[in-house]
């Protein structure tokens, strides 16, 4: 009976150093994921300064869920400001990791605001998300 009890030991301490099986991991939930190098952002001739004429330009949130992971990533948006002073033609140019910040950082462009009778094309920003460590 002892040697019984002492294989049904090993076996679970053995199974404990065995990789994760797929299932496993999927329940852990995403993994974090590496960031590429922030490029920078050229401004455009058209655009040169997108603080200019601005009357509200909240930061974009940070998703929680890569919160609770430690992600970090950067966003760059290019869009356009109407005549009547509201963002429009929101696009992604480039983003790390590719997809896990772009809503947000779309939602927050979508969000701003300038002075009316001051249009402009092609304006780009970007938005950096990180961490303390």
């Amino acid at each position: 009976m002892k040697s019984f009890i002492a294989l049904l030991v090993l076996a679970a301490i053995g199974g404990c150093a065995a990789d994760p099986t797929p299932e496993a991991v999927a329940r852990m939930g995403p993994q974090r994921k590496d960031v590429e190098p922030f490029p920078g952002v050229t401004p455009s001739p058209t655009c040169p300064d997108i603080r200019e004429a601005a009357i509200s330009t909240p930061g974009p949130e940070y998703p929680r869920g890569l919160i609770r992971i430690r992600q970090a990533g950067w966003v760059i948006v290019q869009f356009d400001v109407l005549p009547d002073g509201l963002t429009t033609n929101f696009k992604v140019v480039a983003s790390s990791p590719p997809g896990a910040f772009d809503a947000a950082a779309l939602d927050a462009v979508y969000k701003w605001k300038y002075q009316p009778n001051n249009p402009r094309v092609n304006c780009r920003m970007d938005a950096k998300f990180t961490l303390p460590d």
